[in-house]
């Protein structure tokens, strides 16, 4: 493994850690009503589609870390583009705790075509439509992916805001730890074994999503 990835995976304190916590909603829009008459402010709608990167052994999955190009577009807007390094999972409570290395990127297809001169290889591409939402200190995701349905995610400073704002939203359920990718392999084997997309448009044309 090359040697800049390495560092990635050593852990160094002062690198900003993502705190969220997600559940499975039947009704995005009574999360929605919920969100507007407790004050909170829309933050926009986006569809994002993320391609995750990784060497051809596995490397950064087996040590439960990410690398991840993502394309962010708001309606007839142009896409905007980040690349992210996510640090091992830790857990405390429903929330889960990660390191978070990001920085936005001017030419995504670029930035894909270096990460591949680099040795790298896109694992699997998926896709989600955003609504967003802030409420106290915390975001919160309204998410709608292709085979999965619907979710919301909570983004905050500690798990104990998070689960504040579960309760707010009356959220049920227990929160999901599982990343989406995993999700969408369970459900589809061939997300990441076969045709390695799990967008919209792929899943609504491929019979195997169809029957999953």
């Amino acid at each position: 493994m090359p040697a800049e990835l390495a560092a990635l995976g050593r852990y160094n304190a002062t690198v900003p850690a993502e705190i969220e916590a997600k559940y499975e909603a039947a009704s995005l829009d009574e999360v929605e009503a919920k969100l507007s008459s407790l004050g909170a402010e829309p933050a926009g709608e986006v569809t994002e589609t993320d391609t995750f990167f990784d060497t051809p052994a596995g490397d950064l999955s087996r040590g439960d870390r990410g690398l991840r190009l993502r394309s962010s577009r708001a309606d007839r807007g142009e896409p905007r583009g980040s690349l992210t390094y996510k640090g091992p999972r830790q857990h405390s409570g429903g929330s889960k705790q990660r390191e978070e290395i990001e920085s936005t990127v001017g030419d995504i297809d670029a930035m894909g075509e270096l990460l591949r001169a680099c040795g790298l290889i896109s694992k699997v591409t998926i896709q989600k439509r955003r609504r967003r939402w802030r409420l106290h200190d915390c975001e919160v995701s309204l998410d709608e992916l292709p085979l999965l349905g619907t979710f919301v995610e909570i983004e905050g400073p500690s798990p104990e805001a998070i689960e504040a704002v579960s309760r707010e939203l009356e959220l049920v359920g227990e929160p999901i730890v599982t990343p989406y990718f995993m999700l969408l392999n369970e459900r589809c084997p061939r997300v990441l074994d076969g045709c390695g997309r799990a967008t919209f448009e792929a899943c609504d044309e491929c019979e195997h999503g169809r029957s999953a």
